[in-house]
């Protein structure tokens, strides 16, 4: 047989033998597979599997912590992923069907991935093996961290980016759960210098994504750690939009539980008649008492009246040479810290209203200011002298939690970034006239610093010791001990 020229050659090979029935040159095909809808299904899954592999970041799930989902995710988009290469490459011809096989692994994937923000959306859904938080009748999928369980608190967020052991530990949060902001929690693990209380009070512990650890200080994962310390957590939440809820409908009771079993009715009526420990009986609970030493022969004798103070506190004033002792805020105590015979007194920081406290305290730190001892108030040590001098304390919307707080200094006219923990603020409309408002925040302009006038009394609502934080506020131990040094000349 002739032909005229080599097209007609081809278009006669091409008769004879079928580009689907041509094994043997695979590449000739490829143009026409790129026009059908399969290949940019094909394409489509191929993207899909490559995020999906990424976002499915085997750290994100420790070894005691992976849970159906967390494996399947991993699985299918690791095989979607080599299903929709083999489906758009040309070596398969025959076996381009697969790129459906590929798009079913990715959809299984990707969907185990958004499951926590999308389920958040959707009333109805739940998961076996997640762990949902229940906030105001809406609720948040998660997956399980630390103790297995359920809790019940009341939610607040926190914006520091660092030091999530000093905040977990902080006996400030006694009876919270704590939300971080920050999306990556436990990449330094947990060491043995940074908590700031005997044990963890808070109720519970909630975060975006839970980091595996790598530091050479630490010792134990953050999973493990909250497992031993029996702390109920959460992960996998969308923080974000948790942390929206909460600011824009104020501080909430919410409940960390199991989702097997569940049952509505009960958790909000749970909710609902849930009320917190806010006197002075969980000061009592929270407090280091005794458990500090101190150097004896230091050159000042300070008094901590204990509301829950931070180690990191006491460390400061050792730093600076002093001799300290703890004495909680029992009926009396006021005759403990006098029979001292300090040269300063620090009241200091603690979980609970103000307002109920004071019902039990202000009568003794009245006695203790009339002393005319030096008087240093740290957060509720900070509300508890406001209301003894004739001010009152509101509760605020979602409090101020995180360490970059923004602070005026009224005098020096400088702004420090502070490190604060707190739910309630004094007063500013009815604020005794002899107190000068010292510091005001520059994130609402509440009231963050008082100082008696002609008196060496002076308090501030954020926390100075700065752990977690920058170190802006340390002046203001070297001023307390400046203090004492002009009383006792």
């Amino acid at each position: 047989m002739r032909f005229k020229n080599g097209l007609e050659m081809k278009k006669s090979i091409q008769q004879i033998y079928p580009l689907h029935q041509n094994p043997s040159n695979p590449y000739e095909s490829t143009n026409e597979f790129k026009k059908s809808i399969k290949y940019y299904l094909a394409v489509i899954a191929l993207g899909l599997n490559l995020s999906a592999v990424n976002s499915c970041n085997i750290r994100k799930y420790e070894k005691e912590n992976l849970e159906f989902f967390g494996v399947e995710a991993v699985i299918g988009a690791s095989i979607g992923l080599g299903l929709s290469l083999a489906a758009l490459s040309p070596l398969f011809p025959k076996r381009r069907n697969i790129s459906m096989v590929g798009i079913l692994l990715t959809t299984a994937a990707v969907v185990d991935l958004l499951y926590p923000t999308v389920s958040s959306l959707l009333p109805g859904v739940y998961s076996v093996h997640g762990q949902p938080l229940w906030c105001d009748g809406k609720y948040f999928l998660g997956k399980s961290v630390g103790k297995k369980g359920k809790c019940i608190g009341e939610l607040c967020f926190t914006t520091g980016m660092t030091g999530y052991q000093h905040t977990i530990t902080d006996p400030s949060f006694a009876g919270q759960i704590i939300t971080f902001t920050f999306p990556h929690i436990g990449n330094v693990g947990i060491n043995s210098k940074d908590n700031e209380g005997k044990k963890i009070f808070a109720s519970g512990v909630i975060m975006r994504e839970l980091s595996s650890a790598s530091h050479p200080s630490s010792y134990i994962g953050i999973n493990d750690w909250l497992k031993e310390n029996d702390v109920i957590g959460i992960s996998g939440v969308d923080t974000r939009a948790l942390t929206r809820h909460l600011r824009d409908h104020g501080s909430q009771n919410g409940m960390i539980c199991p989702s097997d079993n569940i049952n509505l009715d009960c958790i909000l009526q749970e909710l609902s008649e849930y009320i917190s420990e806010n006197g002075v009986e969980t000061t009592n609970k929270v407090s280091l008492s005794n458990a500090f030493q101190s150097n004896s022969d230091a050159k000042y004798r300070v008094a901590i009246v204990d509301f829950g103070v931070k180690t990191s506190i006491v460390l400061r004033l050792i730093e600076l040479d002093c001799a300290i002792k703890l004495i909680k805020p029992t009926k009396g105590f006021s005759q403990e810290v006098l029979g001292f015979k300090p040269d300063g007194i620090v009241f200091s920081n603690g979980p609970g209203d103000p307002k109920e406290i004071g019902k039990g305290v202000t009568s003794e730190i009245d006695i203790i200011l009339r002393s005319r001892i030096p008087v240093f108030g740290i957060c509720m040590g900070h509300q508890l002298l406001a209301i003894t001098l004739g001010a009152k304390t509101v509760k605020m919307s979602s409090g101020h939690r995180g360490s970059n707080h923004p602070v005026y200094e009224i005098s020096s006219e400088k702004v420090e970034i502070t490190s604060q923990n707190h739910g309630f603020v004094v007063d500013s409309k009815s604020f005794p006239s002899n107190v000068n408002v010292t510091h005001i925040s520059l994130f609402d302009g509440s009231i963050e610093g008082i100082a008696v006038k002609d008196h060496p009394i002076f308090s501030v609502q954020y926390h100075p010791e700065e752990a977690p934080g920058t170190h802006d506020s340390h002046y203001l131990f070297k001023r307390f001990i400046d203090n004492i040094k002009l009383h006792k000349a």
